[in-house]
């Protein structure tokens, strides 16, 4: 496996993650995700929490994913 060239990648990514299209793009695709619902289990969203109460019984502290991360 050639690791340099997945370092070159990750150069270039990074020397573009700040500018106007690389932010455009990540932005885009966020929504993107966000509007399907088949994903949202996947990505820890659970919804709307105005359905569910609202966030005052649900707080960060019920995100059981973060600690696979």
């Amino acid at each position: 496996m050639d690791v340099g060239w997945e370092d070159d990648r990750v150069a270039v990514l990074k020397a573009i993650e700040t500018g106007a299209y690389f932010g455009k793009l990540r932005s885009d695709l966020l929504v993107t995700l966000y509007n399907q619902k088949q994903v949202w289990s996947r990505l820890g969203y659970e919804g709307s929490a105005a359905g569910k109460g609202g966030h005052l019984h649900r707080g960060p502290d019920d995100v059981d994913w973060l600690s696979n991360v």
